[in-house]
């Protein structure tokens, strides 16, 4: 959408509303965000009154607006998803609901895991020790692991004080 379309969609809305349309109108005109500030500027010195009225949004609506997304997603709603679909800023619904896990729960979702899953254990780090041994015919070094590996040398040590150690608990001869 060329800047032209764009300001003539917000000056029809513009002179409907009698005011400045604000982002959440332009953005459901299709009006891309990069013009908003533009428009914005060509729209006051054309007269419009800039009202910058911010009302206070009910839980119902921001509830009912990350349902809407979880439809478009067909899952729970990532903070991803809400800043590509949402009418309303991610932000809005941290602020409003104090994260975005309280917001999931709150509209009826199973809440994402919390970043990365920590389900690494002993014996997951020591089977992954002894797969890149057989790979590769020996006891792995910090440059093995992170050629073959799929966990981080550093994962080794956080769970077995070394890496040295990390060898020994996998039944290897550790590399001096």
């Amino acid at each position: 959408m060329k800047t032209k379309e764009s300001y003539s969609k917000a000056l029809i809305k513009a002179r409907r509303l009698k005011r400045i349309p604000f982002c959440l109108e332009m953005k459901k005109l299709g009006i891309p965000s990069h013009f908003w500030f533009l428009i914005r500027k060509q729209l006051i010195e054309k007269g419009f009154a800039n009202l910058k009225k911010r009302r206070s949004l009910s839980d119902k609506e921001l509830l009912n607006e990350l349902k809407r997304v979880g439809k478009i997603v067909k899952r729970t709603p990532t903070g991803n998803a809400v800043k590509k679909y949402s009418f309303y800023n991610l932000k809005t619904f941290i602020n409003h609901f104090g994260s975005m896990r309280n917001a999931q729960k709150l509209a009826g979702f199973k809440p994402n895991k919390l970043g990365k899953s920590n389900t690494l254990s002993k014996q997951i780090l020591i089977n992954e020790m002894k797969r890149i041994a057989g790979r590769i015919k020996k006891t792995p070094s910090q440059r093995d692991i992170l050629r073959h590996g799929r966990y981080h040398p550093q994962s080794f040590q956080k769970y077995f004080g070394s890496l040295p150690n990390a060898q020994k608990e996998a039944g290897l001869v550790p590399n001096k």
